[in-house]
């Protein structure tokens, strides 16, 4: 708790609106989080349903576990709004349950962009044995 209040994360001066706002040091955010589950503000951001792209998204880093099922992560980039929605699936919960649906918008171009290239050159699969990336 100490170390809390001496790196400021206690101190009501330092509160922001989101996380970013403070790994910014008080820059207005460039990156806005959203989670599918909080249904509200989701639709008042004007963000598309799962439904709406099911078709586009594109599965990275999964590997199987128990019976052969799959476990892993999501993700789709809407290029006309800067959007990049992603999520997890796996151990009970499928692509598109609003509890691990998750969407960033970006209002700089050029941070879209890296992020989707970052989650473009992810590998589809993971090595059973060491959960890591698989380069075929």
């Amino acid at each position: 708790m100490t170390q809390l209040v001496e790196d400021g994360f206690l101190d009501p001066k330092r509160w922001h609106e989101s996380a970013v706002d403070y790994a910014n040091d008080n820059k207005p955010p460039t990156t806005r989080h959203y989670t599918a589950f909080d249904h509200k503000k989701w639709s008042e951001a004007g963000l598309e349903d799962f439904g709406d792209f099911v078709e586009l998204i594109e599965f990275i880093n999964q590997s199987e576990y128990g019976d052969g099922q799959l476990e892993g992560e999501w993700y789709y980039c809407n290029d006309d709004t800067m959007t990049i929605y992603n999520g997890e699936h796996g151990n009970d919960n499928s692509p598109g349950a609003s509890m691990h649906t998750h969407a960033d918008v970006y209002s700089l171009r050029s941070e879209y962009e890296a992020k989707s290239l970052e989650l473009e050159m992810c590998e589809e699969y993971l090595d059973a044995e060491t959960d890591e990336e698989v380069i075929e």
